[in-house]
C-alpha cells in the first residue's frame, strides 16, 4: 500500500463534459496491476473527501512517466466527482493511496471479454491498453460497453478501443438514450444474428435499461471467443450478476 501526492495534469472530456479521463503525475512511483483501484483524498471547500476510483492507465505508464489516470463521471453538482470532472485546475494536488484489491491477470487464457457500463469502464481501459498497446498477449478481444448517449463517451477512450488497427478486436456499443439521428445514421452497424460481426459493431437501443442489450451480445461474444475466456465485468451489481449467470449458462467457467 502506497500513499503519495498526485498533481493534476490534464483531462480528456466527453462532448457533454459529464465524463472525463483525468490524469495526474505522482510524486512517488509504485507498481500496480491493471484493474486495481486507488483511494483519492482531496480537500474540497471545508471538507476532506475520500473516494475509491478504478485506475484507467497502465503500470508501465506509471514507471515511464509517473502518470496515473482515472475515468470519472459527474454524479452530482457537488462532491468529489464534480470537483474532478468540472473544477479541478492544473497544479491542484491531492493524495492517492493504494493500490487496493489483490488482483493479477495470469494471462492463462488468450481470449478476453470486457463488459462495462458508464464510468465502470475505467478498469477495462487500463487492462485493454496494457494488452493491446503494451503486452500483445491476446488472441481475440470482445468489448461490450453500454452508455446513455454517444456524447457521454470520451473521444480519446473511443479511439483507444476502435483505432488500434487490429482485426481480432470486436466492439459492441449499446446506447440507451441516444437522440442524435445524424450520429445514428452515420455509424449504426446492427448485428442481425447471422454470423459473427467484425470490426466495430454499434447497436443503438432506446430502452432505459442496458442489461438486456448487453445480455443479447453475450452469445455472439462467446461464439467468437470460445468458453476458455477471461471475462472482466464491471458495473452495477444487478448487471454483473445477470451477465455472470448468462456466461455460466454458456459454459464459461466462473472463478
Amino acid at each position: 500500500m502506497h500513499t503519495t501526492t498526485a498533481t493534476y495534469l490534464h483531462s480528456h472530456h466527453s462532448p457533454n463534459s459529464q465524463v472525463a479521463r483525468v490524469t495526474f503525475q505522482v510524486e512517488e512511483i509504485f507498481k500496480f496491476a491493471e484493474w486495481q483501484f486507488m483511494m483519492i483524498e482531496a480537500q474540497i471547500g471545508d471538507k476532506k473527501i475520500k473516494k475509491p476510483y478504478s485506475i484507467a492507465s497502465t503500470s508501465l505508464q506509471m514507471q515511464e512517466s509517473k502518470q496515473i489516470s482515472f475515468v470519472i463521471k459527474k454524479a452530482s453538482e457537488y462532491g468529489m466527482s464534480h470537483y474532478l470532472t468540472q473544477d479541478i485546475t492544473p497544479g491542484d494536488q491531492l493524495q492517492i493511496k493504494g493500490p487496493v484489491w489483490h488482483y493479477t491477470d495470469s494471462h492463462a487464457q488468450p481470449n478476453y471479454l470486457f463488459i462495462a457500463t458508464g464510468s465502470w469502464l475505467s478498469p477495462n481501459v487500463g487492462l485493454f491498453q496494457h494488452l493491446v498497446y503494451e503486452h500483445w498477449s491476446y488472441n481475440q478481444i470482445v468489448n461490450i460497453f453500454g452508455e446513455k448517449t454517444h456524447a457521454d463517451i470520451v473521444p480519446e477512450i473511443e479511439a483507444l478501443f476502435t483505432q488500434h488497427g487490429q482485426k481480432n478486436i470486436t466492439n459492441f456499443l449499446h446506447l440507451s438514450r441516444e437522440t442524435d439521428l445524424d450520429y445514428i445514421k452515420s455509424t449504426v452497424v446492427p448485428w442481425q444474428g447471422e454470423g459473427v460481426p467484425s470490426g466495430v459493431g454499434v447497436w443503438i437501443s432506446w430502452t432505459r435499461y442496458l442489461t438486456w442489450r448487453i445480455q443479447s451480445s453475450l452469445p455472439v461474444a462467446i461464439e467468437l471467443l470460445g468458453i476458455q475466456t477471461s471475462c472482466f465485468i464491471c458495473g452495477l451489481p444487478a448487471m454483473v450478476d445477470d451477465a455472470r449467470h448468462i456466461l455460466q449458462e454458456l459454459w464459461v467457467e466462473s472463478k
